[in-house]
């Protein structure tokens, strides 16, 4: 179900009225601070603002992502000659967090003590933040976070890590069951939950999704609390997702004008960016993953160096080029226009999609993906260098974050040339997607966490999960005009895909190698969600070194394993921000990767290092 984007635009509106005022790097004593600045605003004004920092920001973009996608190793930074992988400096999470917390405060606070429904659906949106933010920094406020206005502390303490997954996980059931037990009760408006249009029992599955969240979280640390959490869960009469139309997804239709600034991060998502990296890409291209040519642009060459390639190919006048191109590309048949493929051979007119290799800077000391000088290839005469000019790599196609808007594109000129009349995209987000649920469940089944209340194992949540993921982004390809090649595959065709990925080599089950293929596929899936992509990398070691299907490249040990907390200004905030940092043995202020790398959170510390996912488990 597609929200109106008049309803969500005005909603939005509304929403940005009330936090004007806010700085998104306030410290959360500087945002306690200032009660004043709170609108005399209506409850269903207040949840817009709630809803509005469950997803991706401008900042986000802007700041982090790209690094989040490095140190993931989803893709090498184009942005200059290097670029941090670190997460160490991410404050993302930790902003919104609070700036939603305190309007959940203040909606509990207004709302009549029996109004079970809407308070129970502001407790499973600040537990879905709140889960996200524990996982990157560890101990922080939450018990007594965004209580100032209602009577609370302006300096709130720093909670323990088990401890703020154990209340999130409770005031999640007991979310859920206040719904169960109240399913007519009053909900938001539906023109302002522009998530759910104020269907309490998807909220109330969304709760339950995230409490296996929590569980999966707990796999290495706590079993049996993470055992309890998927009986209960099992036991819910309202359960879990049950299709992609329960998943928590935006979905605002068309942009309002040409322009980016209509879409809800406005231009942030041209800062998706980065080439992907090769393991990623000859592992789809050798399997058939019907999600290549939605993940990755063509490279960019020049109809020279094309004309050039093409002949070495053809001719076989240097075999070292030509073993290279071969080695590092296939070729994109867009003569087909109705459905373009990847063919090996000579065809009339094609592109190249290739993944780029990731090379790190051994001298220096933060853990660098190097953009190197050979991802380009131009023309000196009737030369080949590699001083300058087009990217030879394929870049990450920014249209799956953002669509086009009455032809302007992020693609090549090429296919801006083909599409340039094409109709405005649909803009849809996908932020804790059907595909998300069946393969964490793949993974607690296989691990005997989760008991299989509906019947299914944990090989066929997998392949239900690796095709809900596959529809999802042929979903986000057709409602974004994403696909480069500007086709609509049939139901026919798409069936045909996803079988033939599923019995691919690198895919199929066969009960050896099962668990690196369930945690791959997670990893591919998170693509566009790369926040919950490095928090899988992390808990699972996984890509592997050793793998023979993707994976990890080298120096590890220069990822961090946590994200630093900025030192709060006020005096009494740093007392307990330092008291934080030394229960967890963390070094207070430090922001480099080495460090960081050796500083875990409470639930990470029996995880498996870098790159050291056990391939034979």
């Amino acid at each position: 179900m597609r929200t109106n984007n008049k309803i969500w635009i005005k909603a939005l509106v509304l929403g940005v009225i009330i936090a004007f005022g806010y700085s998104c790097t306030d410290d959360f004593s500087d945002l306690n601070k200032k009660p004043s600045t709170y609108a005399d605003a209506s409850i269903n004004q207040l949840f817009v603002n709630v809803i509005n920092s469950t997803y991706f920001n401008n900042s986000y973009f802007y700041y982090q992502s790209s690094n989040v996608r490095s140190g993931a190793q989803y893709t090498v930074s184009t942005s200059g000659a290097s670029s941090s992988a670190s997460l160490s400096s991410n404050t993302y999470h930790f902003d919104r967090l609070y700036d939603a917390y305190k309007y959940c405060e203040q909606i509990r606070s207004m709302l009549p003590e029996d109004d079970k429904v809407r308070k129970s659906i502001t407790h499973i949106t600040q537990g879905l933040l709140g889960l996200r933010a524990v996982k990157e920094y560890g101990d922080i406020p939450y018990s007594e976070a965004g209580k100032a206005r209602v009577g609370g502390t302006l300096f709130p303490k720093y909670d323990q890590t088990s401890e703020i997954l154990s209340t999130i996980n409770a005031e999640l059931k007991t979310a859920v069951a206040d719904i169960e037990s109240n399913i007519n009760g009053k909900s938001f408006d539906p023109d302002y939950d522009y998530m759910y249009q104020g269907d309490a029992t998807k909220w109330a599955k969304l709760g339950n999704v995230i409490r296996l969240e929590i569980a999966l979280t707990l796999a290495n640390k706590d079993q049996a609390l993470a055992k309890q959490i998927c009986t209960e869960v099992a036991s819910s009469s309202i359960g879990i997702f049950d299709s992609v139309d329960d998943e928590y997804k935006l979905d605002i239709g068309k942009p309002m004008s040409n322009s980016a600034n209509s879409l809800p991060y406005s231009g942030g998502g041209d800062n998706f960016t980065g080439t992907i990296n090769m393991q990623i890409i000859n592992m789809m291209k050798a399997n058939g993953d019907p999600r290549l040519a939605i993940f990755a642009l063509p490279s960019s060459l020049s109809d020279k160096g094309i004309k050039y390639l093409e002949n070495v190919l053809q001719t076989g006048e240097n075999e070292e080029v030509k073993a290279q191109i071969e080695a590092l590309f296939a070729i994109v048949d867009t003569t087909k226009k109705e459905n373009p493929v990847l063919v090996k051979g000579n065809v009339p007119e094609w592109r190249f999609i290739g993944g780029s290799p990731f090379v790190f800077d051994e001298s220096s000391d933060e853990y660098s993906a190097l953009y190197k000088t050979y991802h380009y290839l131009d023309w000196d005469g009737d030369e080949p260098s590699s001083q300058s000019g087009r990217l030879v790599f394929s870049g990450v196609n920014k249209k799956i974050m953002n669509p086009d808007y009455n032809g302007t594109t992020a693609l090549s000129e090429y296919f801006e040339e083909q599409n340039k009349d094409e109709e405005a995209g649909q803009f849809v987000l996908p932020v804790v997607p059907y595909s998300y649920m069946s393969l964490l469940l793949s993974q607690l089944d296989y691990l005997n966490i989760w008991d299989n209340p509906k019947g299914k194992d944990y090989a066929e949540w997998y392949e239900e999960g690796v095709e809900a993921s596959i529809r999802m982004y042929d979903y986000i390809a057709i409602n974004h005009k994403t696909n480069p090649y500007n086709w609509k595959r049939t139901e026919a065709e798409l069936n045909g895909a996803i079988s033939d990925y599923l019995s691919s080599q690198d895919v199929k089950l066969t009960g050896t190698g099962d668990w690196e293929k369930i945690c791959l596929q997670q990893y591919l899936n998170c693509f566009h969600l790369e926040e919950l992509g490095a928090d899988h990398v992390m808990r699972t070691g996984f890509p592997a070194q050793n793998s023979t299907i993707i994976s990890w490249a080298e120096r590890p040990d220069k990822v961090a394993r946590r994200s630093a907390i900025d030192r709060p200004n006020a005096e009494e905030d740093e007392a307990n921000w330092l008291e934080a940092m030394q229960r967890q043995n963390f070094t207070p202020g430090v922001d480099d990767n080495i460090t960081l790398n050796k500083e875990r959170i409470w639930y990470d510390l029996q995880a498996p290092d870098f790159g050291k996912g056990d391939i034979n488990k």
